[in-house]
């Protein structure tokens, strides 16, 4: 379970540093995934480690959407 919202936030990630339409695609489906999954960990494991295991794919899945809208911007 946690491989599969990881390699969400990982795969946003490495699809923010392309420029194409699919990219744009990828990363926005990818990253919106990564962080409502982020946060669904962080608040099932609350009691526990939730915030450690929960903010590393919000993180990802905020820095591929914020990435990929600073590189994608149109002078």
């Amino acid at each position: 379970m946690l491989l599969v919202v990881y390699t969400s936030g990982v795969i946003a990630f490495v699809a923010s540093w392309l420029r194409s339409s699919k990219a744009k695609i990828v990363t926005n489906l990818f990253g919106t995934v990564s962080i409502v999954s982020g946060v669904l960990l962080w608040f099932s494991l609350r009691d526990g480690n939730g915030f450690f295991v929960g903010i590393i794919p919000i993180s990802l899945g905020v820095f591929a959407i914020l990435n990929h809208r600073r590189r994608n911007t149109k002078n």
